[in-house]
């Protein structure tokens, strides 16, 4: 029989007699050490992924339903604006499993509007600043001349509310170059954060306004609340829903309008735009809200007044300048949806949005309304009250304009007061 030949290094297997008569794989140490390492990853997985996980999906079903809640709010609203009549108001609850509910402050439109440019051609361009911190404690806000000099400037400031109007005529150099400011100290910190306030700045010479700008002060109702992922935040802005994730800021109802209509010889340019603003506004007697936690918040809504801030005006340039929190939803609003261009030098945290006059016509009609609307919070022990606000102290003033007989480009009742805002 023939040797077989193998290399050194293999070596003979032997059956160990272990691998047969052994039954247990492991110890019993060994074997709980395993059950709880396997236990711990499952409560751990469920800990670190699940619950967060589930939180959030509960979190964003309250965040719909809250969502839905301001929907109608934003429809009370608009139908007591609609109601035309100072006084009119209506009620609304926002019921919350928990966060905050409150009227907020600090968010700033400043509508500037160029009328038709009668200076053989001049370029009259200004940036107001300053605007969001007055009361902080100063009392003042800058205006800039980005255009060309004024040789015989007059800047005129006035509060306006209904049928209160304050005018002050401020003094002003007897030239104002291009490329300079001037700081206008306003007439009350109160009343300039609270109600609109109208600055105009004026060739003295002829009385004509080289530009008119509406500061106001919107105002929000919020609902805040915090989750795994994040804060989430819902808000009433100017009669528009609004909403802020972790991802950003973004516009869920659109506003009541902004409306404009082209020339059909030059599509791409306006012959006529409308824009509304509503502007939540402070209780003499209950100023502002503030409430959290899980309940139900009754709402009064209570028009203050409506008012046609200009009507059919010719203008060349309009200029939309924010501060707050959801600027960044407002100019994809107007830059998308409307033609406005962001002006890139405007100061932060200003942003500012502009829609120019086309180069074959030149300017374009411009319409501006407003509705000033009270918001309060209606506790249990507080009486509600639909009498209309006695009116503030002094009287009508000129150069505010009233509800015309006819509106260009826009249906009117015979109030003077349009109906088809959407």
């Amino acid at each position: 029989m023939r040797a077989v030949w193998r290399p050194s290094w293999v070596i003979p297997f032997r059956k160990s007699p272990g691998l047969v008569q052994d039954t247990l794989a492991v110890t019993p140490v060994v074997g709980t050490v395993m059950v709880l390492l396997v236990a711990s990853i499952g409560v751990g997985s469920i800990l670190v992924w699940g619950v967060p996980n589930m939180e959030d999906e509960q979190s964003n079903a309250e965040f719909a339903g809250i969502l839905n809640q301001f929907y109608s709010f934003d429809s009370i609203a608009e139908n007591v604006m609609h109601g035309g009549s100072a006084g009119k108001a209506s009620k609304g609850t926002l019921s919350i499993p928990g966060g905050t509910v409150q009227r907020t402050d600090g968010n700033w439109f400043v509508i500037s509007y160029y009328p038709k440019n009668i200076h053989g051609g001049d370029v009259y361009d200004f940036s107001p600043s300053g605007f969001h911190t007055i009361a902080e404690p100063k009392d003042e806000l800058v205006i800039t001349n980005d255009g060309v000099d004024v040789t015989d400037p007059k800047i005129i400031l006035e509060t306006v509310w209904s049928t209160f109007h304050v005018v002050r005529n401020i003094a002003t150099p007897a030239s104002w170059d291009s490329g300079t400011s001037y700081t206008v100290s306003v007439l009350d910190p109160a009343e300039f954060n609270s109600y609109p306030t109208r600055l105009r700045v004026q060739d003295e010479t002829t009385g004509d306004d080289l530009v008119v700008m509406w500061f106001y002060p919107m105002g929000a109702l919020e609902y805040q609340t915090e989750t795994s992922s994040g804060v989430l935040n819902i808000a009433l802005e100017n009669a528009a829903v609004l909403t802020t994730r972790p991802g950003g800021t973004g516009l869920r109802d659109k506003p009541l309008l902004t409306q404009e209509f082209t020339s059909a010889a030059h599509p791409d340019e306006l012959t006529f735009m409308a824009m509304f603003f509503m502007l939540f506004v402070d209780n003499v007697t209950t100023p502002g809200i503030s409430a959290g936690g899980a309940g139900n918040y009754p709402l009064l809504f209570s028009l203050k007044s409506n008012n046609l801030r200009t009507n059919g005006t010719e203008v060349y340039r309009v200029q939309v300048d924010m501060v707050g929190a959801r600027t960044s939803a407002w100019m994809d609003y107007y830059t998308r949806y409307y033609g406005f261009v962001e002006d890139e030098t405007a100061v932060d945290p200003v942003v500012r949005a502009e829609r120019q006059a086309g180069a074959n016509l030149g300017v374009y009609d411009f319409v501006m309304m407003e509705s000033l609307m009270e918001l309060t919070l209606q506790m249990e022990d507080m009486e509600i009250s639909t009498r209309p606000p006695p009116p503030p102290p002094g009287g009508p003033g000129p150069g505010v304009p009233g509800p015309p007989s006819s509106c260009s480009g826009i249906k009117c009742v015979n109030s003077g007061w349009p109906t088809n805002l959407r």
